[in-house]
């Protein structure tokens, strides 16, 4: 074999391997937006499953909720569970549209999982995307790790040590002081997140 060869042998070579791990990172990003799709589908099923809360003449209006236990909650929430501060209801008083509906709903999971990862620490980025996505939505319901010796969640702990299986995980990520029918619902999008992966690794 004469230079000539060796040379176009170890050009294409090098453009397979600039080309595979073009392939792997483009995977890896479609991935990640797979389980952040799936994501922003479950909170979208458990803050409003029917699609119509506070629908009314085309637009959606605020409303009071029923607390977990009992009674209503002092403060409005709007579109998928958006918290409307107290004093504000006058900013959403002629009702939001369904694409501003969706506009919230993206800008509350990107403020949840800035949150989350604030709460957690150095570490967030390196997590799996699931156990983010876990820690996203234990912040975007305010669920917090408040009387713990950290002050930090049992679901936090667990992620750090490491040594957690993904069974451990689900059980603690669907151990919240929230309805039964979410906790199960927590349950399962941790299982499909897993699923996802798994299915997804050829």
């Amino acid at each position: 074999m004469d230079s000539v060869e060796v040379n176009q042998i170890q050009t294409t070579y090098r453009a397979f391997q600039s080309w595979a791990q073009e392939d792997a990172s483009k995977s890896d990003a479609d991935k990640r937006t797979g389980k952040q799709k799936m994501f922003k589908d479950f909170l979208k099923q458990q803050e409003d499953a029917t699609g119509e809360a506070g629908l009314r003449d085309g637009r959606f209006y605020g409303e009071r909720r029923p607390k977990v236990g009992g009674g209503t909650e002092a403060f409005q929430t709007i579109g998928y569970g958006h918290k409307i501060a107290i004093g504000d209801e006058s900013k959403f008083a002629q009702g939001i549209t369904k694409s501003e509906r969706e506009e919230l709903l993206t800008g509350d999971i990107k403020t949840a999982r800035t949150t989350a990862k604030g709460k957690y620490g150095k570490g967030f980025d390196d997590l799996k995307e699931r156990e983010r996505l876990a820690l996203t939505e234990y912040s975007f319901i305010g669920h917090s790790g408040k009387g713990t010796k950290t002050g930090k969640t049992k679901l936090d702990a667990k992620i750090r040590g490491g040594t957690s299986s993904d069974t451990d995980l689900s059980k603690e990520f669907a151990d919240t002081p929230d309805t039964d029918t979410r906790n199960e619902a927590r349950k399962k999008l941790y299982s499909d997140l897993v699923n996802f992966d798994t299915n997804n690794r050829s």
